[in-house]
């Protein structure tokens, strides 16, 4: 199960350096900073348990991984980046369960 988890681990943190350059040029004409956080927290199992209480179990390894996007000055419009984040957990899945289940 470890070696599932690891591997995951690596899909995961390598599908979110493309998903932070994608954001990177999307956001190409804003004064904007972005730092992905280099280190990867463990879950808070406490916290988790208050919430998820009923899925905890189903869960042996878990982490966290932050990024930061700061917006530097005042804009007109709202900046939307929801509909690139959905794509982007879909094409996860997607591919996730492309390459462990065909």
């Amino acid at each position: 199960m470890e070696d599932q988890y690891l591997k995951w681990k690596g899909f995961i943190e390598a599908k979110t350096r493309t998903f932070c350059e994608k954001v990177e040029l999307l956001m190409n004409n804003f004064d904007f900073d972005m730092q992905i956080c280099p280190r990867v927290y463990s879950l808070d199992e406490v916290q988790l348990k208050q919430k998820y209480d009923e899925f905890l179990t189903n869960f042996t390894f878990g982490e966290k991984l932050y990024i930061g996007l700061k917006i530097n000055k005042e804009y007109e419009n709202e900046i939307d980046l929801s509909s690139h984040l959905s794509a982007f957990l879909q094409h996860i899945e997607w591919e996730w369960m492309g390459e462990n289940n065909g």
